[in-house]
């Protein structure tokens, strides 16, 4: 005998829907579909974009290591350059501190505790003295140093084999590297205008002069003199008396 599921029964059904007062239209086999969070549209943009992010060209890792190894290199050489800077014009200003007997205290790597040794008015003084020796002294060190460049220069463009081989530079480029290179000369003319001493030569001779007549004044000398001729005295029996 086969047993029957009375729920299977559509009788059965509406006899129990009816007795708890509900009616069999109200109910609807098929459920509503809710929206999803994205749409197909969205998928797509953002499968693109992963698509575009992906191919994007990447800097290979072995040239990453190189560019941050240069950066590295010249932020070192630059700090270094820096250091080298300040010891020297520190050694400047302590050879100023010795030869005029004064204790004037800088510190370049800090601003502050500078502007407080220099607050006093006589300080103060002797620092605008210093600055303008040392600016004194930059002028011809940078004209030198300018003046070395510009023979390096001169002698790069004017090497036969760059000067006659269109594959270093075409004659109109040839032209225009020299002419920068003589407007270069008449800016380091007037350099040389506003640091240039006349008759230097006559000068140079004359602070040489000046040095040999007083360097037999100086103690160690007048020292050497006398222990010699006291010796001289004494090998030719001449009386100290």
């Amino acid at each position: 005998m086969q047993s029957v599921n009375p729920f299977n029964d559509p009788d059965f059904k509406r006899q129990l829907l009816g007795e708890a007062g509900v009616e069999e239209t109200s109910i609807s086999d098929t459920s509503d579909i809710l929206p999803t969070a994205s749409s197909d549209n969205d998928d797509l943009v953002a499968l693109d974009l992963k698509n575009i992010i992906s191919a994007a060209p990447t800097v290979p890792k072995s040239a990453k290591n190189l560019i941050l190894d240069a950066s590295a290199l010249a932020k070192n050489q630059k700090e270094e350059k820096a250091a080298e800077m300040n010891t020297a014009l520190s050694n400047v200003f302590a050879n100023y501190n010795e030869k005029y007997g004064t204790d004037l205290k800088i510190d370049f790597s800090n601003l502050s505790k500078t502007l407080v040794n220099v607050s006093d008015p006589e300080t103060r003084r002797t620092l605008e003295l210093y600055v303008s020796e040392v600016f004194r002294s930059i002028r011809p060190v940078l004209l030198l140093h300018l003046i070395n460049k510009l023979a390096l220069a001169i002698d790069y463009v004017t090497q036969p084999d760059r000067m006659f081989d269109s594959n270093n530079f075409t004659p109109a480029d040839l032209f225009l590297i020299i002419e920068k290179l003589m407007l270069y000369i008449d800016q380091l003319n007037t350099l040389y205008n506003n640091t240039a001493i006349k008759d230097s030569d006559q000068v140079l001779k004359k602070i040489a002069e000046s040095k040999n007549d007083s360097s037999m004044e100086s103690e160690e000398s007048r020292q050497a003199v006398n222990d010699f001729l006291a010796l001289f005295k004494k090998d030719s029996g001449i009386s100290g008396d």
